[in-house]
């Protein structure tokens, strides 16, 4: 395999992986938003959760942040 080649296929692969980390932006964006179930300007809990609930969503939003 010559140089080009190598670059070539580096590029597509950079291609690749930075196509994913925004459809994982996209997606980890989305799942905070279903996590608090905003319903207006605030967060409003509308959709009922419990305290322990809210305390487990809150956890996995912490660990969205890395």
């Amino acid at each position: 395999m010559n140089d080009e080649e190598i670059i070539a296929r580096q590029a597509r692969k950079i291609e690749n992986l930075e196509r994913r980390v925004a459809d994982l932006e996209r997606a980890k964006n989305e799942a905070r938003l279903h996590i608090y179930g905003i319903g207006g300007p605030l967060n409003d809990n509308k959709l009922r959760y419990s305290r322990e609930q809210m305390a487990t969503f809150f956890r996995i939003s912490e660990c969205l942040d890395l």
